[in-house]
């Protein structure tokens, strides 16, 4: 399924753009990725995204994909968006009652235990979560997969929503105030000694798992064959559909 088809069916739909969606986009249909796991989906479109890329060129792959259980409530919810695409046999989602850490235990307790080519984190935002959850994914991420890590610069004071922001309030000022992926990306996934190719472009952060040992220095690029490119060449990019 082409880019411009996904655009058009999820036009309006929370939290992805679709300049952030090309870039899942060209990145699972230029590179060799065929399993994915995404952490936080809500309606589903990046998962869509990703899913039509598989389509497109070809490839028998999966987007596993992890969310708590009121995600099925929404309207349009992942299934039915993934059904009116026709990219079901896809998408693969797995449902929370809690956390979706516990889900990961789950797919680390299978045998064989799968392996994916790119993790996408775009769920809690939280350190608590997301730091543990970081570990979980390695341990499924294959060697040369890619780590990606939405909203790196959210913070529940400046980006929760004030209609729901009562949840906040258990957490101090501090806790509000941190950019808590930031903190993941920064603290535990750079210092991490099996990953390198940092990158941070647009509130996005990228990572490569290029092996146990490798020394974690930040590169200039990422290696994909996909050019990770600035929101003005984006909008070139889309204008010229």
């Amino acid at each position: 399924m082409k880019f411009s088809e996904v655009e058009e069916k999820t036009k309006g739909l929370r939290w992805l753009s679709a300049a952030q969606g090309k870039i899942l986009y060209d990145l699972v249909y230029e590179n060799d990725i065929e399993n994915v796991l995404e952490l936080g989906f809500f309606h589903g479109v990046s998962a869509m995204y990703m899913a039509a890329a598989l389509q497109e060129k070809g490839k028998a792959g999966m987007i596993t994909t992890l969310d708590k259980t009121n995600a099925k409530e929404l309207k349009p919810n992942i299934d039915d968006l993934s059904a009116e695409l026709g990219l079901s046999s896809f998408i693969k989602p797995l449902y929370a009652h809690d956390c979706y850490t516990w889900e990961l235990l789950r797919l680390l307790d299978l045998n064989p235990r799968p392996s994916f080519d790119l993790v996408f984190i775009d769920g809690a935002h939280l350190w608590k979560t997301d730091g543990f959850a970081f570990f979980l994914c390695d341990k499924l991420l294959a060697e040369n997969g890619y780590l990606i890590m939405d909203d790196i610069g959210w913070s529940m004071a400046k980006n929760a929503d004030p209609k729901s922001k009562e949840w906040t309030k258990k957490y101090s000022d501090e806790e509000q105030s941190t950019n808590q992926l930031q903190k993941v990306f920064d603290l535990l996934v750079k210092e991490h000694p099996s990953y390198g190719d940092f990158r941070v472009e647009d509130g996005w952060a990228f990572a490569r798992k290029t092996g146990a040992g490798t020394p974690n220095t930040i590169k200039e690029s990422v290696k994909v064959k996909t050019v990770l490119v600035t929101r003005e060449m984006l909008k070139m990019t889309l204008n010229n559909q």
